[in-house]
């Protein structure tokens, strides 16, 4: 995928993630963050697609996460939210 495109898609998961600020839907905000941290650096699957996945078990990770065997007992989340606070310094 290009960067032009993967600029596209960062810029749409950030308009998604404009409108639920707008409109008070924090609990959705991971569902849009997450991909767009992805687009904006360049961390796409063959298929175009944000590699959250790849981001979260093979990134940036804590050494105790690594060592986890059960994947269900670590907290995804590439990016820290805040609830009720969301600070947007999300830029490319």
């Amino acid at each position: 995928m290009s960067l032009s495109l993967c600029r596209k898609y960062a810029e749409l998961e950030l308009m998604h993630i404009q409108l639920e600020i707008k409109y008070n839907r924090y609990h959705h905000l991971r569902h849009f963050v997450d991909p767009y941290y992805c687009y904006c650096k360049g961390i796409i699957k063959r298929t175009g697609r944000a590699n959250v996945e790849g981001v979260i078990w093979n990134g940036i990770v804590s050494v105790a996460a690594k060592l986890e065997v059960d994947r269900k007992n670590v907290v995804k989340g590439v990016l820290p939210l805040y609830h009720g606070r969301f600070k947007i310094a999300l830029n490319c």
